[in-house]
This record gives structure tokens, C-alpha cells and sequence, in this order.
């Protein structure tokens, strides 16, 4: 009985993991394919094995010391700027305020948005021509021309940043809270089980009282009954 149980639940389990095989097992092995053979792109055919030679290629070329120096900056700027963001809003929601409740639920907005989605309003967000960053900085009078964010390295960095903390510091906001109610459960059980302890204690007193006090009238009480009326 158990083995047919267990076999219906491989079976029901089959088709999704199919699915899953076949939107990822496959892509990683081609890309394991690519990477040991030339990709001719006017000759798509044409695929010859070179072995570990992008390998190599990729090591020695000058792309490789910038892009690791481009992800260590937004490293140094995105993790510590999403721990913070995550830490502060979560003592924010964990006070009790009129639209706590609310905003709890709206500050998951962004994480449970589709990264597409977040990476079009960003884009349009820091256009150097039409962005609302821009425009809005002119109407204050804080710029006098538009910056083009994302053409600029420097900037382009720092708007990604930003935009990562926008999308990742809900999520770390959510974890902080949770890891502080739960502390602060951990807290009152183990208050509670020091007052259930206290209080059984002081039974135990109580009828450790109450016991040396019916032994010491015992005797008392044998001799008047060993008395005659």
C-alpha cells in the first residue's frame, strides 16, 4: 500500500518536474555546449569544438577586471543600503500606528512585482530625456539641465542600486520583523514559564507550611484523644 503511494505521488510529481528539466536542465547544458565551442554568428551551423578556450579568452580579457570591479561598487553600495532600509522600516512597522496594517501589505509591493516590470519603471524613471527624476529636480530648481543617468558609469551604478533597494528592502524589512516577533514570542513563553514555576513553587511552600504545621499539632491532638472524656 505504501509503494503504490508513494509511486502515485512520483507520478503526480512527473509532469512538473518534466517541465522543470526542460526549462532548465536544458538551457544549462547548452550553455555547458556553447561555452566549449565557437559560436560563428553568421554561420550558425557552424559550431566548432575549441575546448576551454573562452575560458581563457574570458580570463585574460579586460571586460573581466571591469565587470568585477562594476559588481564589487554595487556590492559595497547595494548589501549594507538594504540591510539598513530592511532594518529601519521594520522597527517602523513594528510600532503601532493607524495604518500599520496597510502599509505592511503596500511595502511588499515592490518585491512581489515582476523584475521586468520594475526595470521598465525604472528606466523610465531615470531617462535623461523624459524621466520623472529629471523632471522633477527641474521643477524644484535643484538642476537647470537634465542628467542622463544611465549614460554616465558612476550614476548608472548608483540608479541601479537604488533600484535593487527599492525592489530587495521590503523583503529584508519582512525578515527583520519577523526575527523580532519571534524573539519577542520567545520572551513571553519564557516569562510565562518563570511565573508557572514561581507559582508552583510557592505551592509547594504553601503545602510544605501547611504540612509542618498539621505535624506539629499532631501530637496535641493525639494526646487529647488519648485522654478520657
Amino acid at each position: 500500500m505504501a509503494g503504490r503511494e508513494s509511486g502515485y505521488a512520483y507520478l503526480t510529481l512527473l509532469p512538473v518536474l518534466l517541465i522543470m528539466a526542460a526549462f532548465s536542465l536544458y538551457p544549462i547544458g547548452y550553455s555547458l555546449y556553447l561555452s566549449l565551442h565557437r559560436e560563428v554568428l553568421t554561420d550558425p551551423l557552424n559550431n566548432p569544438y575549441v575546448g576551454f578556450q573562452n575560458f581563457s579568452n574570458a580570463l585574460h580579457s579586460y571586460y573581466l577586471t571591469s565587470s568585477l570591479v562594476s559588481t564589487a561598487a554595487f556590492m559595497a553600495m547595494a548589501v549594507p543600503s538594504v540591510m539598513i532600509f530592511g532594518l529601519l522600516a521594520a522597527l517602523l512597522l513594528n510600532e503601532a500606528f493607524a495604518g500599520a496594517r496597510i502599509l505592511r501589505v503596500a511595502i511588499l509591493l515592490p518585491w512581489a512585482m515582476p523584475a521586468v516590470v520594475s526595470g521598465i519603471v525604472w528606466r523610465w524613471m531615470l531617462n535623461g530625456d523624459y524621466g520623472i527624476l529629471n523632471s522633477a529636480l527641474f521643477q524644484l530648481g535643484i538642476i537647470h539641465d537634465y542628467i542622463p543617468w544611465l549614460s554616465q558609469p558612476a550614476l548608472a551604478r548608483v540608479g541601479l542600486a537604488v533600484a535593487h533597494v527599492w525592489r530587495e528592502g521590503p523583503l529584508a524589512a519582512i525578515f527583520f520583523l519577523r526575527s523580532r516577533r519571534r524573539r519577542r514570542g520567545a520572551r513571553g513563553c519564557v516569562s510565562a514559564h518563570h511565573d508557572a514555576a514561581a507559582q508552583a513553587n510557592d505551592r509547594d511552600r504553601l503545602d510544605l507550611r501547611n504540612d509542618s504545621c498539621s505535624d506539629n499539632f499532631r501530637p496535641g491532638l493525639r494526646d487529647d484523644r488519648r485522654r478520657p472524656g
